[in-house]
């Protein structure tokens, strides 16, 4: 395939490598431009002018007048399989309802879990199958799905059966979460449910091989740091990457525990702080920021302006969860990391591309447009560029998913 009279080729660099603090502030752009690519792979890109002369016989040629090119947004973070929405928790949240009391009234959490054991695993997988499609057509090019709405074993592994069939069948790449501590089942006490977790549900995750990643939601009110820890620690002993769900509704030490055992990364992140921020540093935790739930959730803004002062390789991720953040656009994420959290453009360009591509360690094949890379391209309308497709919040700009 040949694209030709790019407008503006966004990413165009090897990116094989994170964008760190300043580094995310300039993206490599060509301005009238070609693309060459084979069976799946870019092959070659360059300027207009400099252009070879392709044999177009059998060739399909793509015309891009004014048309801007950017690589496929990476989705690090999903709970993309949930049977049902929770709009009605939503209307309570507009009366005053904050999300810790919704829980506490057996909401939240607990009410997709009902929901998900009376789904069938065939009714999770077709309405599973219809959000990843509408992810891809959004310009997602590879995507983290988590469990965690099962609560119990037998639940949890429905949803992670579910997480493969669409690993198996998806067009782009899937990575599967287990997330093993979302909230206490119905029945349970936490010190009881974390033992079972450790003794009885790991051991057989890595038997079965359903997972890439094992997370915790280290939140008062949920799991405490030493009951993640415990999980954790177990869970990377099996060769799992741990993730955290850390410092979101209020600051438990989250970070702290994710720096201490290497963790892949920390995800939310609205309560971090300065020693936080250090830690993370001194680390190669990627530090994960949620924008849809802090806006849903009226939460505030995470310290981002430090983190990218401090030389953090931050990773946006859209969270997509009927609770929180029921949307898995990835744009509209950078919409809100630029309105609402101090993102630059080109910051949320590169959290959203390359850096969430080197978390979920896709970045030889996504992340940025190189030769030898995926060839996962979003193609916009005639006439937009990367600032005005991030400025203009309700619109769709994207015209076609090259893949």
């Amino acid at each position: 395939m040949l694209l030709k009279n790019i407008a503006r080729l966004y990413g165009t660099y090897p990116g094989t490598d994170l964008q760190k603090g300043n580094q995310m502030q300039t993206i490599p752009v060509m301005e009238q431009a070609w693309l060459y690519s084979e069976n799946g792979r870019i092959q070659q890109f360059g300027p207009m002018h400099e252009q070879p002369d392709f044999n177009l016989s059998g060739l399909e040629v793509v015309d891009c007048e004014g048309v801007s090119v950017l690589p496929g947004f990476v989705d690090v973070h999903t709970h993309l399989v949930f049977a049902r929405h929770r709009a009605h928790e939503f209307q309570k949240r507009l009366k005053g309802w904050s999300y810790q009391q919704i829980a506490q009234e057996g909401g939240g959490i607990l009410n997709s879990a009902k929901y998900i054991k009376q789904a069938s695993e065939s009714e999770l997988f077709q309405s599973a199958w219809e959000r990843l499609q509408e992810v891809i057509a959004s310009g997602t090019c590879a995507i983290e799905i988590k469990s965690g709405y099962g609560l119990e074993w037998e639940q949890e592994l429905k949803m992670l059966g579910v997480i493969q069939r669409l690993k198996e069948q998806s067009p782009i790449p899937v990575k599967a979460t287990y997330l093993a501590a979302h909230a206490v089942p119905a029945g349970w006490q936490t010190e009881a449910y974390v033992d079972f977790v450790v003794k009885t549900c790991l051991p057989e995750l890595a038997r079965l091989k359903l997972a890439d990643y094992v997370d915790v939601f280290c939140e008062t009110g949920y799991f405490n740091v030493e009951q993640c820890r415990k999980i954790l620690t177990t869970a990377q002993s099996f060769g799992f990457s741990a993730r955290l769900h850390a410092e979101q509704l209020s600051h438990t030490g989250g970070i702290a525990l994710g720096t201490d055992i290497m963790a892949q990364s920390v995800d939310h992140l609205e309560f971090a702080n300065q020693e936080d921020i250090q830690k993370l540093k001194q680390s190669k935790v990627f530090p994960v920021i949620l924008p849809g739930a802090a806006f849903f959730l009226q939460l505030p803004a995470p310290p981002v302006r430090d983190m990218l002062q401090a030389g953090l390789p931050l990773v946006i991720g859209s969270d997509y969860n009927p609770g929180s953040s029921p949307s898995g656009n990835m744009l509209d994420m950078m919409r809100l990391a630029c309105i609402t959290m101090g993102f630059q453009i080109e910051e949320a360009f590169f959290a959203s591309t390359q850096n969430a591509a080197c978390l979920l360690n896709l970045e030889k094949d996504y992340g940025s447009i190189w030769p030898g890379k995926k060839m996962h391209l979003i193609l916009s309308k005639p006439g937009w560029d990367l600032t005005r497709m991030v400025y203009e919040f309700s619109s769709n700009p994207i015209q076609k998913i090259l893949y």
